[in-house]
């Protein structure tokens, strides 16, 4: 059978201490209630209810440490969203310098960042169209693109897109991140990219982390049905 839910590796190494701080930051900063425990000499499943959702944090010898819906094949799209979220957030949150990546051309992004557009820009999945600027405007003005942020114009090598009343994507983000189910595998696949520490003053960059935790907790309340 085909595998049709969401696993994050989040490490590909078997660590306990890991596992273990792990699943401290599950129950402290994601408020997940330890449900079930199974373990034995190479794997540990433990089970965290989160809402109506049941994520399964498991660690196996030569395998590592993953996250995945524990319905597995008969989990619910929520599920799977919140175990991409949740999983992307415990891998790629130790550092705020060394997650961003390389989406197209010149444009960069934090990985949560960009998972979280990819997401919304795929719940509309079946209903873009694929059409130009100038039928979709009349060429005035201009769109962005909702994953790379690449410019839609009908002065623009980007002049072709898809669209639903919500979302625009150009052309190569719907390919590789919209109408390819392989999604999670193409972000984690962009090129890496170190940044230097923030230089701006505290109070901005207090202000940039406010911004930031707004999106993820309008996308928390949406997969949970309730505030962060």
């Amino acid at each position: 059978m085909t595998k049709s839910y969401s696993e994050i590796l989040i490490s590909n190494e078997p660590d306990s201490e890991l596992f273990k701080s792990l699943s401290d930051r599950l129950r402290a900063e994601f408020k997940a209630e330890l449900i079930d425990r199974v373990e034995d000499l190479d794997s540990k499943y433990f089970d965290f209810k989160i809402k109506d959702n049941v994520l399964t944090l498991h660690l196996q010898n030569y395998i590592g440490i993953t996250l995945f819906p524990k319905d597995l094949n008969d989990s619910t799209e929520k599920a799977n969203l919140l175990a991409e979220t949740i999983g992307f957030r415990l891998k790629y949150s130790t550092s705020k310098v060394d997650t961003w990546v390389k989406i197209k051309d010149q444009a960069e992004a934090e990985i949560n960042w960009v998972l979280e557009n990819v997401q919304e820009a795929r719940s509309d999945k079946s209903e873009y169209e694929f059409t130009t600027y100038q039928d979709y405007a009349n060429c005035e003005g201009h769109e962005h693109c909702e994953i790379c942020n690449s410019v839609i114009s009908c002065n623009e090598k980007e002049n072709e897109f898809y669209s639903t009343q919500r979302h625009s994507t150009c052309p190569d983000c719907f390919k590789k991140y919209v109408e390819n189910d392989e999604y999670l595998n193409e972000i984690e696949g962009l090129e890496k990219i170190k940044k230097l520490p923030p230089t701006t003053p505290i109070s901005k960059r207090a202000e940039g982390a406010k911004r930031n935790n707004n999106t993820f907790n309008k996308l928390w309340s949406r997969l949970t049905g309730k505030r962060f």
